[in-house]
């Protein structure tokens, strides 16, 4: 199975927060919302995730790679697709797809 996890936004509804880490990387309950978001994913079963980026995209591939070297994701697959300019819901899932090469996926 596979997945795509949506974190190219700005998060500009958070702005104080997110003018120094990207909104993915906030905690809730000690945990950064894109581990919710994968370990979601891989509790179901998905084994390679695209997570698309843009905001401070450099700043949340280290923070991935950093959890993989850990192993949190339980050895999941986890590709990037940085947007050079935000394609929106729509254009980030349809260009995760294209990366994939399939037709069904979880999005989240």
């Amino acid at each position: 199975m596979h997945g795509i996890v949506l974190a190219a936004g700005l998060g500009r509804r958070l702005e104080q927060i997110t003018e120094h880490i990207p909104k993915p990387m906030i905690k809730l309950n000690e945990i950064a919302l894109i581990d919710h978001a994968i370990l979601s994913l891989v509790k179901v079963g998905v084994q390679v995730i695209i997570v698309n980026t843009h905001y401070k995209f450099d700043a949340l591939q280290n923070f991935i790679a950093r959890q993989i070297a850990e192993k949190k994701y339980r050895g999941a697959i986890i590709k990037f697709s940085y947007e050079k300019q935000i394609l929106e819901t729509g254009g980030a899932i349809f260009n995760g797809l294209r990366n994939l090469n399939v037709d069904d996926v979880f999005v989240i």
